[in-house]
């Protein structure tokens, strides 16, 4: 509660995040079997990001998505009758380049995400997706998963380009309609 009263949190919905939304979007979907949010990312530009000097915005608005996907699971509880509390996370790395994701300006980025996401998020995911992962990333992977928590560690699911592999297991979270097409779904993406 000290650090969401220090750093504003409940204000982040005042805030305009509108350039960080053209640039580098999300989505949250409904649809996970339990009536939780789908939170869908593309891998974004980290390099621009953090070369720009925006670091602490794009933690902010990452602050920010995480607390949309509260609020949405907030909602879906009222509908479902029961309470919700986590949702889904996917994060589409089809654009990964070491270019772009693993210089040297990126490294912190990936800590500072990861500690907001244990600390003040704590098990907010049921399960956590990484689709289309190049080998390349898993190896930087390896160097941030002792950070993790075993809850994440546990829940963190890899998968390379093959998508009829996570196809199967997106099905067990979530139905076939509710999964977009570039997952293998039916979902207009």
């Amino acid at each position: 509660m000290q650090w969401r009263h220090a750093n504003e949190i409940d204000n982040l919905i005042k805030e305009d995040f509108s350039q960080f939304q053209r640039q580098y979007p999300h989505w949250i979907d409904d649809g996970a079997y339990d009536g939780g949010p789908v939170s869908i990312a593309p891998v974004w530009n980290l390099r621009k990001i953090m070369l720009g000097g925006y670091r602490e915005t794009v933690i902010r608005y990452i602050d920010k998505i995480f607390e949309d996907s509260i609020q949405f699971a907030l909602n879906a509880s009222k509908y479902a009758g029961k309470e919700i509390t986590q949702g889904i996370l996917i994060v589409d790395l089809s654009a990964y380049s070491p270019r772009t994701h693993a210089c040297l300006a990126c490294m912190p980025f990936y800590t500072d995400f990861l500690y907001h996401f244990e600390n003040y998020y704590p098990q907010a995911t049921t399960s956590n997706f990484l689709l289309n992962t190049p080998r390349i990333f898993t190896s930087l992977l390896e160097i941030i998963r002792p950070l993790m928590s075993e809850y994440t560690q546990k829940h963190l699911k890899i998968y390379g380009f093959d998508k009829e592999e996570y196809r199967r297991d997106l099905l067990k979270f979530i139905p076939l309609n509710k999964i977009r097409k570039q997952f293998g779904g039916t979902r207009p993406d």
